[in-house]
């Protein structure tokens, strides 16, 4: 069975760079006013780093995990 949806139904491929772009932009605006504000959290990153014997590729992972406060209820 096929599906009823023609091609004018799907988005062009510059309709999805434009839709994936958008959301990008909004979340690093999103981001910027969660980090400026009073109650932003702290960062933890933790790293490690490895190599294999056999093929002596080196590894280095790092990772950063943002801890956000909870803004005080106002009661």
């Amino acid at each position: 069975m096929r599906p009823t949806a023609t091609k004018s139904d799907l988005p062009s491929p510059q309709d999805i760079r434009i839709s994936i772009h958008n959301a990008f932009v909004n979340f690093l605006e999103q981001l910027t006013t969660n980090i400026q504000s009073p109650y932003a959290g702290k960062v933890s990153t933790t790293m490690d780093l490895w190599s294999t014997d056999h093929t002596k590729a080196a590894f280095f992972w790092i990772t950063a995990h943002w801890i956000q406060v909870k803004e005080p209820s106002k009661s």
